[in-house]
């Protein structure tokens, strides 16, 4: 028996000679190759250009000290990334279940960076590697944020807005230098898709850290053709954490119903809702108002997919459903270990099909002309003016628009403007001195209003100042 010393040194691979030897035979001797189990570095993959927040794949390679690739290594070393001497925010922080000396992971810096680098260390063993140096910017411009507008708002009185333009991770996209038309969207009586008393926990099953469902809308039941601005679902149990990278996508469609061992449709989906994290708190009915309209267009089916993807997993959520025949709701809910991946771009992932629909209320809008109807040029991404609604509404929504990039802001209620009546006598002498009369407001304020009077002939009348 050969027994090989495990030591700690960084040597790499080492070539000895065994000799048997025994009287009266000749001498036998075989080279043997003790290889290095003791990591003296890591090589990590050539990184391009990527987007703040949007992950990428790395690998890591342990390797001792003549850059042979370790195959044992079974470690779980420390990552972290800088910018010159800033350090950014990164995910993972360390990097574990190396295979044969390999690990991929998907990496998110939170940062941006002109000089990212991405260090990998095992303080254990006094090994680290480093990656190139690479650029964590902004994506292609995808949509535009509102700042939130106060509810209420004064028909024909402007009002300060910004608009932010961005990629689809929300970083200001600060090379867009160009107009966004701008309109109003009067909101339309709700449309309610069924009103059974069931209950589901599709679509918000947080039991499985990752779900998807892919519900089908009939013209029928939508009632024409329509700009959606939002959907709403009848939550009756809160799921027990918040919906990490929630989302809801969109699609015409010729599918009318579901049957057998069907695939998620990945094809032609738009994003119209997208939250890092969605908190749902309470029951009822909660809307979920949409980033980017919808332009439905009252022939065909509609594809209502939507998605989250936690990390942990809690007690489920609830909605109220009905039973529709044949199916029409797709519906997958997976752990991560299973290996299906992202939920965004799930396939086949263990899906079913079920009778039962969620219950949901399409929201929606007429559009109508605000001032301006054309911003001016952003700079650095920003524009910020004044923008007047013409007409008293509630649920009132700006859009912004520039070629096929569509955004919406928050609603808000757009009231009367505010008038002032005046009382005083027809006729006075002018032995009569001070003559009192009664201002009055339209609507209470919520502070005090100091009101000015005007004479048009002071050498007749002198008002005073009201209060």
């Amino acid at each position: 028996t050969i027994t090989i010393v495990n030591d700690t040194l960084q040597d790499g691979s080492q070539t000895l000679n065994i000799t048997a030897t025994a009287p009266g035979f000749t001498t036998g001797t075989r080279s043997l190759t003790v290889t290095d189990n003791d990591v003296h570095n890591f090589l990590v993959s050539n990184i391009t250009s990527q987007v703040r927040n949007a992950p990428f794949n790395v690998s890591f390679t342990a390797r001792d000290v003549n850059n042979a690739t370790i195959s044992s290594y079974a470690g779980t070393p420390a990552l972290t990334a800088l910018d010159g001497s800033t350090a950014l925010t990164i995910s993972p922080a360390s990097v574990g279940s190396f295979s044969a000396g390999v690990r991929t992971v998907a990496v998110t810096v939170g940062s941006f960076a002109s000089n990212a680098v991405l260090t990998i260390t095992d303080a254990a063993a006094g090994a680290s590697g480093s990656s190139n140096a690479f650029v964590v910017g902004a994506g292609a411009h995808a949509k535009f944020a509102w700042s939130t507008v106060p509810s209420p708002q004064l028909a024909g009185t402007p009002f300060p807005a910004t608009i932010t333009a961005q990629d689809s991770l929300g970083n200001i996209v600060t090379s867009f230098s160009g107009t966004a038309s701008l309109l109003g969207l009067n909101a339309l009586a709700d449309t309610q898709i069924g009103a059974g008393t069931s209950t589901s926990t599709k679509p918000l099953d947080t039991s499985y850290d990752g779900a998807r469902s892919q519900i089908i809308l009939l013209p029928s039941e939508i009632g024409g053709a329509k700009t959606l601005t939002g959907i709403a679902l009848n939550v009756t149990t809160i799921p027990g954490l918040s919906l990490t990278r929630f989302g809801i996508r969109l699609k015409h469609t010729s599918t009318s119903s579901y049957s057998g061992s069907v695939s998620f449709d990945n094809t032609g989906l738009t994003t119209v809702y997208a939250s890092a994290g969605e908190s749902i708190s309470a029951t009822g009915w909660r809307n979920f108002q949409f980033d980017t309209p919808f332009a439905y267009d009252g022939t065909q089916n509609l594809l209502v997919d939507i998605v989250f993807d936690n990390a942990s997993t809690s007690t489920v959520g609830n909605v109220q459903s009905t039973t529709v025949s044949p199916s029409r709701h797709l519906y997958g809910a997976n752990m991560k270990s299973w290996g299906y991946g992202d939920p965004w771009n799930w396939s086949y992932a263990n899906n079913f099909t079920t009778t039962l629909s969620p219950n949901i209320k399409l929201l929606s809008g007429t559009a109508v002309a605000v001032s301006p109807s054309t911003t001016g040029p952003f700079t650095n991404g920003v524009w910020t003016g004044n923008i007047t609604a013409p007409t008293t509404t509630t649920a009132f929504r700006l859009q912004a628009s520039t070629g096929a990039i569509s955004s919406l802001s928050n609603a808000f209620n757009v009231n009367p403007p505010y008038t002032l009546g005046l009382s005083i006598p027809a006729s006075a002498l002018e032995s009569t001195g001070g003559v009192s009369g009664t201002v009055t407001l339209s609507a209470a304020q919520g502070a005090a209003v100091t009101v000015n009077l005007s004479s048009s002939d002071t050498t007749e009348a002198t008002p005073a100042v009201a209060s």
